[in-house]
């Protein structure tokens, strides 16, 4: 789908902490590209300093970047936040854009609190409201600040039924787009199967190897599920604080020849069309990205009904399983594993389920959603 030309060429400000890693970051890369594209003049502000590394930059040039602080995380002492207020408001009202997006609460509060009211903005949230560490706090924050936005999008309506009524109506549901591949799975036969002997096939995962992707609970499950199995093998990919921790547990099963902590994955779709089946044990997301990229390549997926996004992606017994949250125990989702692993010709059937669904999440549609709502901002304001 290729949206119409746009009705009116925008001035806009991008609002993020940073762009290192993250989903957050790499949808503000990819949608300020696209908007490039569409003619609108796009500049990112982040929080970041000058020298911070930029992961996610957008492949379109005309994309301008502008740092503004010595930001390196979430958090900031009460004399940087005062710093970057001041900056943030300078920076943004001599450029004098015609719609501001924030993404993030952490970006979305200051620029609400330093903006001027007769400038739109935009807030884009990318997490589940009720998993902050303060969520008590940042609801304060949102009902006191949030009805001053333009507009409010979350990327799932189960997220966006977790919002104050009185912010109903500025609330819009646009969920990440899923990517585009250029190849896809063969989820009942992978790619160069055929010339390994015996066969192998790859179960796989994608996220940050912290306590909320449950990976423990999955490598726990794998352990059960290989028994008699000699054909699998589970490659995790990602990074963070857990690596260790994981480590250990899968020599504790003794299984570092079946089990892999893989790393970053600098090209997860590449990767995701020589696996069979996609796991994905996440406890909590705004959006799982990762889970769209398994299923934009045409994998068939495993996760646990009612976390965001999941329900959206995964539709039960058409293209994958989902699983009862109440039960989250080694042995049910080890079951699970077993039951796609022992059937070829339902991994391939859910495998281009999924490519269908994938459809459903077709970025030209969805870009030029954003597209729209940051016109219609725009000119709700010039009126």
């Amino acid at each position: 789908m290729t949206p119409a030309e746009p009705r009116r060429t925008l001035t806009i400000d991008v609002i993020i902490p940073t762009l290192g890693n993250g989903g957050a970051q790499r949808m503000v890369a990819l949608l300020s590209a696209w908007l490039a594209g569409r003619g609108h003049r796009v500049r990112i502000i982040t929080f970041a300093s000058t020298d911070h590394p930029v992961v996610h930059r957008p492949t379109d040039e005309r994309v301008a970047i502008e740092p503004i602080g010595r930001h390196t995380g979430t958090r900031f002492s009460a004399r940087s936040l005062l710093a970057v207020l001041w900056r943030l408001r300078g920076t943004v009202l001599a450029r004098a854009p015609d719609v501001v997006l924030s993404f993030q609460d952490i970006a979305s509060f200051p620029a609400l609190v330093t903006l001027p009211r007769r400038l739109p903005v935009v807030v884009a949230e990318r997490h589940d409201p009720h998993t902050y560490s303060r969520p008590g706090l940042r609801a304060r924050l949102r009902a006191a600040f949030y009805p001053r936005a333009a507009a409010i999008v979350v990327q799932t309506r189960m997220l966006a039924a977790r919002y104050a009524d009185a912010l109903q109506a500025r609330l819009h549901v646009l969920p990440n787009p899923c990517p585009g591949v250029t190849r896809t799975a063969r989820p009942d036969a992978a790619p160069g199967e055929a010339r390994t002997a015996p066969p192998v096939r790859r179960m796989v995962t994608v996220g940050r190897l912290e306590a909320s992707k449950e990976l423990a609970l999955l490598i726990d499950a794998a352990a059960i599920a290989f028994q008699g199995r000699d054909g699998w093998r589970l490659d995790i990919h990602g990074v963070g604080p857990l690596e260790g921790a994981l480590r250990e547990r899968i020599a504790s099963h003794r299984l570092t020849h079946r089990i892999a902590l893989a790393g970053h994955c600098p090209d997860v779709p590449d990767t995701l069309t020589d696996a069979h089946l996609f796991v994905f044990p996440s406890s909590t997301e705004g959006f799982p990205n990762a889970l769209a990229e398994g299923i934009a390549c045409g994998l068939p997926c495993i996760a646990y009904r009612g976390v965001s996004g999941v329900d959206e992606l995964i539709r039960d017994g058409e293209n994958g399983e989902l699983l009862d949250p109440a039960d989250r125990t080694p042995q049910a989702l080890a079951d699970a594993l077993a039951r796609a692993m022992d059937d070829p010709q339902a991994r391939a059937r859910h495998g281009a389920r999924s490519l269908e669904i994938a459809r459903e999440f077709d970025r030209e549609r969805l870009f030029g959603q954003w597209e729209h709502l940051l016109v219609e901002a725009a000119n709700r304001a010039a009126r």
